[in-house]
């Protein structure tokens, strides 16, 4: 089984605030998913981030989210979103380097880069789709 946790932007140790105004700390509310998983039937199945892990793309976004996952050893598998930036991600997630694709049981699963520097908007070039 994969776990998937998009939705759960990792953005520093800074407040957010939620569409309503709601303060929100990124690094507590994934604490707690992490938390869950861990409590549940699937703390042995990989995880899959599918994109959109830092809501500011930047180092600290993605050294934070590494350190979070590999002390808790967790097996991931990532992807880039439109707001997240490849390279950065490459440099910073030292534990969990890019799967373009992988074989889980029966399935076959291709991540694919939709991120596109300097833009709010997601791409996928067609290099990616030649991979």
């Amino acid at each position: 089984m994969l776990r998937n946790l998009n939705g759960s932007e990792v953005k520093g140790l800074e407040d957010c605030k939620s569409s309503n105004g709601t303060s929100i700390n990124p690094v507590k509310s994934f604490s707690a998913i992490l938390d869950e998983i861990e409590n549940s039937d699937f703390r042995d199945a990989p995880i899959l981030l599918s994109g959109d892990l830092s809501g500011c793309d930047n180092a600290g976004s993605y050294q934070m989210l590494n350190k979070m996952l590999f002390n808790r050893k967790k097996e991931i598998i990532w992807l880039p979103g439109n707001h997240d930036d490849l390279q950065e991600m490459n440099t910073h997630l030292t534990h969990y380097p890019r799967l373009s694709s992988l074989r889980l049981n029966n399935w076959s699963l291709i991540t694919l880069n939709s991120s596109k520097a300097k833009s709010a908007v997601g791409f996928i070039d067609h290099h990616e789709l030649l991979k």
